[in-house]
């Protein structure tokens, strides 16, 4: 009750002040009838009183029915007014709800509520002095009807001053929605950017990681192939050292068996000249320290086939005892091994 009396007091003061005429005009109008049997002089007298009441009556009646339409229509366009600033109020509430800068809204709501004690300890005031203003109306209020006209004047200025106020706040609620809608827009489109910067920051860091991860796995592959290739380099090593070892196995192999062999085969023509010296018949006239290089042709089994004698020191009788002696040594001896053998066997016989 007490905020519709601070929100309306012009309302409340023409109600307060319409219900004192009313009871003053019941009160004048039961007391004519209280003297209404009286004495015909007194009728007389009061009669034009009568007619002064109800025509003052019906004046009031009609005056007080403007007053209440334009009451209520002051009422309903307040109301809508109200209504409008309710709405343009919660319409930036929820605007500013949304807003990222909240101390800075914070401020602002605390001013504004600052404005709006002001306002309201100024309509308090004002409530005040139109509760003042009542109080002396219904002192008044049967001896001067020019008041309600004052009253009614104040009304309609107050009226009007309400209306504008109204559509001051109704002004100021859309300039500050209207801020408010650019604010948002801009906080949208520093949000975009930030987004924009966060998604650009993430693509460089994606980059930056797969970068790092291609570069690990480089070095990875590189650390591998280095490793095998030291892996390949030990086993070439090993590979070479075993076949260093095993060609200077097969050296010393092949040596060994090449000495073998030259043994095999010194033996060999050592016992065809041991044969063919147990062979020889010496004829006479030879001389000590005479020789005759002999190749000899021989079959698998030793049988001679041929004797070539060669450079020889000598006579020719001591180069056909020779070859006769090489004969008689058919079959020549078995060889010590079988690689030895030679269908041509070369030696030199030496008279001792």
């Amino acid at each position: 009750m007490l905020r519709f009396v601070a929100r309306m007091p012009v309302a409340t003061s023409l109600a307060v002040l319409l219900h004192v005429i009313i009871i003053a005009a019941l009160l004048l109008s039961f007391s004519w009838d209280r003297k209404k049997d009286g004495a015909s002089m007194t009728a007389g007298v009061n009669q034009p009183i009568v007619e002064a009441v109800s025509v003052e009556q019906s004046v009031l009646e009609q005056h007080i029915e403007r007053l209440r339409s334009q009451e209520e229509a002051r009422k309903r366009e307040l109301q809508q007014a109200d209504e409008r600033a309710r709405q343009a109020h919660a319409a930036r509430l929820e605007e500013e709800a949304r807003l990222k800068a909240a101390q800075l809204e914070k401020e602002r709501v605390r001013q504004e509520a600052e404005k709006e004690r002001q306002r309201l300890e100024a309509l308090r005031q004002e409530q005040a002095q139109a509760e003042q203003r009542r109080q002396q109306a219904e002192e008044e209020a049967a001896r001067k009807m020019a008041e309600a006209q004052a009253i009614e004047e104040r009304a309609r200025q107050q009226e009007e001053e309400a209306r504008r106020a109204a559509e001051e706040e109704r002004a100021k609620a859309e300039q500050e929605r209207r801020k408010a809608e650019e604010e948002r827009r801009k906080a949208e489109t520093e949000r975009r950017q930030a987004e924009e910067e966060r998604r650009r920051a993430e693509e460089e860091r994606r980059k930056v990681e797969e970068e790092r991860r291609k570069a690990e796995e480089e070095q990875r592959r590189a650390e591998e192939a280095r490793r095998q290739a030291e892996l390949q380099a030990q086993r070439r090593r090993e590979a070479e050292a075993r076949a260093a070892a095993e060609a200077e196995l097969q050296r010393r192999l092949e040596a060994e068996r090449a000495s073998q062999l030259a043994r095999a085969r010194n033996e060999y023509i050592a016992a065809i000249r041991s044969r063919v010296t147990r062979n020889w018949a010496r004829p006479t006239g030879v001389q000590q320290g005479w020789e005759c290089e002999v190749t000899v042709t021989q079959m698998p089994g030793g049988q001679v086939l041929r004797v070539d004698v060669g450079r020889c020191q000598g006579d020719d009788l001591f180069r056909e005892s020779v070859i006769r002696a090489v004969e008689r040594s058919s079959p020549l001896p078995d060889p010590p091994l079988p690689e030895v053998f030679e269908r041509e066997i070369q030696f030199t016989f030496r008279v001792e």
